[in-house]
Formats: C-alpha cells, structure tokens, sequence
C-alpha cells in the first residue's frame, strides 16, 4: 500500500497493542470504523486482517493442523489383516421376501 509508513515488527505489535485496546472500549460502528481505517493507513494491512487482529481472532491450532486428506479409517493392523485375510465379495443378487441369494437359473429377465 503506497500510504503505508514502514514499521518495525517491534513498533507493529506495541501499536497493535495499543490499538486494540482503543478498539474494544470504543461503542459505535463509526467510530471503530474510523479508528480501523487509521490502523489500516499505519501498518498497511488489508482491512479484513487488521480488523481481525484488532478484535483478537487467532488461527485455530490444534486438531488436524497441516493434515489434508481424508481422515484414516484404518489402523496398520485392520489393513494387514485384510490384505492377508481378504473377505469374499458378496455380489449376488437376493431374493427380497427370503433374503436368501438367487440363484442364476432363477432369475428372470423382463424384455424391455
């Protein structure tokens, strides 16, 4: 940003400081919203980063951080024993009244 003054790290944090204590004793949105202009003018942020510093928003740490992906559904063990021991695949078609397999000579194929 052309209008932005170059700033220590240092100079950024103590004036951040400063600034967000302003910030949350002032009521009125016009009022935060000239005092977030000011703050925006200093340190050269955008407006949605400033803003969010000033009310104290942290990223969310923890949890899955820095993992993407689908999450594990196995464990090194479940997919040992079932690369060794594969279960059979169950494709047949059941009868729906019996809930036994049909058996291929029982199948009827309507024309369509």
């Amino acid at each position: 940003m052309a209008g932005a003054m170059e700033m220590s790290e240092k100079s950024k944090a103590e004036y951040t400081e400063n600034m967000r204590g302003r910030y949350g004793r002032l009521l009125g949105k016009q009022a935060k919203s000239r005092l977030l202009d000011e703050f925006v003018e200093v340190t050269g942020w955008e407006r949605k980063h400033a803003n969010k510093v000033l009310l104290g928003v942290k990223r969310k740490q923890g949890g899955r951080a820095g993992k993407r992906g689908a999450r594990k559904a196995y464990g090194e063990e479940e997919i040992r024993r079932s690369i060794e021991e594969p279960e059979p695949i169950r494709n047949e078609a059941r009868d729906p009244r019996k809930g036994e397999p049909i058996l291929a000579a029982e199948r009827v194929v309507v024309p369509g």
